[in-house]
């Protein structure tokens, strides 16, 4: 709260042992869940629930056993925004733009699991997170002439690979290194007027 830090923990809420049967399906009892606690004191500060949680919980089906990735956007010293990947193949993001919790907010980043044996994606490990740009060139033509104009456009890559932990010899699912290019580069509240659509794998290049 305002130039006062604290220190805090935030971590996933575990792995539900349904998902040791090849592609489990439904939504998974335990560990669909993120939580925030002092790391001095030990108290709940915040979570994303299906029950006694201290914000609005919605869409998290699948179990979160994978360290969570923080993020520091604007170089306050204060880490503004996580990353996550879950049992069912999913990328979540949180925002956290201030000490109002209330302006806290989520949403899937990306969907890159299915519910076909062979696309049974599942993440266990924290994603790596870059901040970095592209170039977006276009070309024009005047008085005769063609003119090549370039505008270096930033994002932060997320950067996580598939596997499943639980069965390390299964040698049926098509898992991946993914690199996710988040265009939304200021972290902020997000609400259902301008919340982007999830991240699918016929959005992505080979």
């Amino acid at each position: 709260t305002g130039t006062t830090a604290k220190p805090g923990v935030l971590f996933g809420g575990g792995y539900d042992i349904k998902k040791d049967q090849p592609g489990a399906g439904g939504n998974d009892s335990i560990g669909r869940s993120i939580y925030m606690v002092d790391a001095e004191t030990g108290a709940l500060k915040w979570s994303l629930a299906p029950s006694g949680a201290t914000t609005k919980f919605t869409g998290i089906t699948d179990s979160i056993p994978s360290t969570i990735s923080h993020l520091d956007s604007d170089a306050d010293g204060l880490a503004d925004r996580s990353y996550v990947g879950d049992t069912g193949g999913n990328i979540w993001r949180v925002d956290m733009p201030g000490s109002d919790k209330n302006s806290f907010s989520h949403y899937k980043l990306a969907e890159l699991g299915s519910s076909l044996a062979t696309q049974d994606r599942r993440f266990f490990y924290k994603p790596l997170v870059a901040r970095t740009m592209f170039s977006k060139v276009s070309k024009t033509s005047y008085g005769g002439e063609e003119i090549t104009t370039r505008l270096d456009t930033p994002y932060d890559a997320i950067v996580i690979g598939s596997g499943n932990r639980s069965n390390p010899l299964a040698t049926n699912e098509q898992d991946h290194l993914y690199m996710i290019r988040d265009e939304q580069t200021v972290t902020k509240t997000f609400d259902s007027q301008n919340t982007p659509e999830p991240i699918v794998p016929s959005d992505l290049m080979l």
